[in-house]
């Protein structure tokens, strides 16, 4: 779907949070693909304080203005003018924020199940919108039942790929050793590498032979959240390598 939106025959901005607020707070989960995912939905869930999951892959936070979309129907894919893609998007679109998801995590205490990667740019890229202030509400204790967080949010900076948005210090002070979460989430996934191995080891688990996830026994595993150094040449004509 990268650089591809698509527009179901109907559609309109806020169709989508309209449909969770249709449910009168009794909502328990919430899945979206390959989809636009603007602020109203966060506000929308925020109002849902029994839900227990969240899934939103590969999803898009921004609207294409003046981009291509590309209208199903009748089982084929057309290329929509650009001035239909522009109509599409109404004055009430709000891109999706760090603040936003915060919020909506500090109203829904009972979630069990987050999984979030949403990019500012097109759906399929890298995500890039949970950032500190998700983090912050995550160390707070917001979501102390949470048993599966899965978060994708990397930016790329002149020396280093991949590094993360929110501060090393908050996710290790969320995650880490000590924290409530560390001997209570079963999958914990930060910034999956191109292998799908966290750049985040919960709660800094020491490497042994029995994980798999080193040699020496004993030994610290260190997280990748600052990223991995650029290498010069190779990355600068490839920025996109995971």
């Amino acid at each position: 779907a990268q650089g591809r939106p698509i527009q179901c025959p109907g559609f309109r901005n806020g169709s989508v949070a309209e449909a969770i607020r249709q449910t009168e707070g009794n909502l328990q989960c919430f899945a979206m693909a390959e989809s636009t995912v603007d602020a109203h939905v966060f506000r929308a869930l925020a109002q849902c304080p029994d839900l227990r999951g969240v899934i939103l892959k590969q999803c898009t936070g921004t609207f294409p203005l003046g981009g291509r979309t590309w209208l199903i129907a009748n089982g084929h894919d057309e290329d929509v003018a650009d001035s239909t893609a522009g109509e599409a998007a109404d004055e009430t679109f709000v891109p999706s924020s760090d603040e936003e998801i915060a919020a909506m995590l500090r109203s829904c205490p009972k979630l069990e199940w987050l999984h979030i990667d949403i990019s500012s740019s097109s759906c399929g890229s890298r995500g890039e919108v949970f950032g500190e202030e998700s983090f912050k509400a995550i160390a707070d204790g917001c979501c102390p039942n949470l048993k599966v967080l899965w978060v994708d949010s990397t930016t790329n900076s002149s020396t280093h790929l991949h590094c993360s948005i929110a501060d090393p210090d908050t996710i290790r002070r969320a995650l880490g050793p000590g924290s409530a979460l560390a001997s209570t989430l079963k999958v914990c996934m930060v910034n999956p590498d191109n292998a799908t191995k966290t750049r985040y080891v919960l709660g800094g688990q020491p490497r042994t032979a029995a994980t798999g996830m080193g040699p020496g026994r004993g030994e610290i595993a260190p997280d990748q959240l600052e990223g991995e150094v650029r290498r010069r040449g190779r990355d600068d004509d490839y920025h996109g390598l995971w």
